[in-house]
């Protein structure tokens, strides 16, 4: 298992213990569900592999590896993939290579011009995925516009109630 021992809290959200239905208890949290928890049943993660963060660098077993972008999703799915080679017995010399040249999935975060502006199109599948990308929008210090587009067809889900889910009220104080 792997976890982060600096996490910046973003858009977060509370979650419900899988063993025994309870609502968890968050000592820290960094997006969405994501941090560290335990439960009065007894639930909690141990951390095998502990990391800090500097987005997009993080250190993980004495070693630095920088991710291919800051945003934060990145950088721990950076992280998972670090602490599953690292597990393997992968040298961290490899395993930096990897991170570094990896490209990102066609639609994720995908930079495009239009009539002069730089923008990009996220695809997006849940709301931690929506309040993730609202985190960084919120970054953001210039004025920014926002296109929601949906779809339910079988590819991608046909239950769009987790859109409700997404925390649009936490860009209420962003540029206009």
């Amino acid at each position: 298992t792997y976890g982060v021992a600096n996490m910046s809290p973003g858009t977060v959200r509370d979650e419900i213990c899988p063993a025994c239905g309870k609502e968890l208890v968050y000592s820290a949290q960094s997006y969405d569900h994501i941090g560290r928890f335990s439960c009065d049943c007894g639930l909690a993660l141990p951390i095998d592999y502990e990391a800090t963060i500097d987005a997009p660098y993080y250190e993980l077993a004495g070693e630095r590896y920088e991710a291919p972008e800051k945003a934060i999703y990145v950088v721990y799915n950076a992280l998972a993939a670090t602490a599953t080679a690292l597990e393997l017995g992968v040298e961290p010399s490899v395993i930096r290579e990897a991170i570094r040249t990896v490209l990102p999935v066609h639609g994720r975060k995908v930079r495009l011009n239009f009539n002069g502006e730089e923008g990009f199109l996220s695809l997006i599948k849940n709301p931690a995925g929506a309040n993730v990308t609202l985190d960084l929008l919120r970054e953001l210090e210039e004025p920014y516009q926002i296109l929601f587009g949906m779809n339910n067809n079988v590819p991608d889900g046909l239950d769009t109630s987790w859109f409700r889910e997404i925390a649009l009220d936490s860009l209420a104080d962003t540029p206009l």
